[in-house]
């Protein structure tokens, strides 16, 4: 009998129907259902680097199931669960506003887990292009690195990418 993974490794096979190698890793449950993960490549050698990454995601704490995020998608949740209970009305409305104008545009449709500091720093490159004054671009990032503060203590990312981009004078 050969070696046999333990409980919560995952697997890797080959499908029949198309020669892919798939991984597939139980995340546990989410909101009463039982979630799993599944990983393709085209080599046995590449799923396995990616089920070795995902185990290291796994045991860094990172939300796996919410790997499907848009910053758009995250940015409307951090406004309704935190920046709408924590703060005042008008600071809501201007976070809201900086959002809204300035960080979903640039960044909204990009996968939360997937945003890079070279993404931020294209935004406030665009943004200074634009003419907007350098108060309105330091209050945008400054915003946005609350809001990725707030992703990092939820386990949605593994660090803040906000903080690593420079800011424009």
């Amino acid at each position: 009998m050969g070696k046999r993974r333990g409980h919560g490794e995952g697997s890797i096979y080959q499908r029949e129907s198309d020669g892919l190698w798939c991984t597939s890793v139980d995340l546990g449950v989410v909101n009463g259902k039982r979630r799993r993960k599944v990983i393709y490549g085209k080599t046995r050698k590449e799923v396995a680097e990616k089920l070795k990454a995902l185990h290291r995601d796994q045991h860094l704490g990172l939300n796996l199931s919410a790997e499907s995020m848009t910053v758009k998608q995250y940015l409307e949740r951090w406004l309704a669960e935190v920046v709408q209970v924590r703060n005042r009305p008008r600071t809501h409305k201007s976070y809201d506003d900086t959002v809204r104008l300035y960080i979903t545009p640039h960044l909204g449709a990009l996968q939360l887990t997937k945003l890079q500091p070279e993404h931020v720093q294209a935004m406030i490159t665009s943004l200074s292009q634009a003419n907007l004054s350098p108060r309105t671009i330091q209050y945008t990032r400054a915003v946005l690195r609350k809001a990725l503060n707030q992703a990092l203590k939820w386990g949605y990312v593994v660090r803040n990418v906000a903080t690593s981009s420079k800011r424009r004078r």
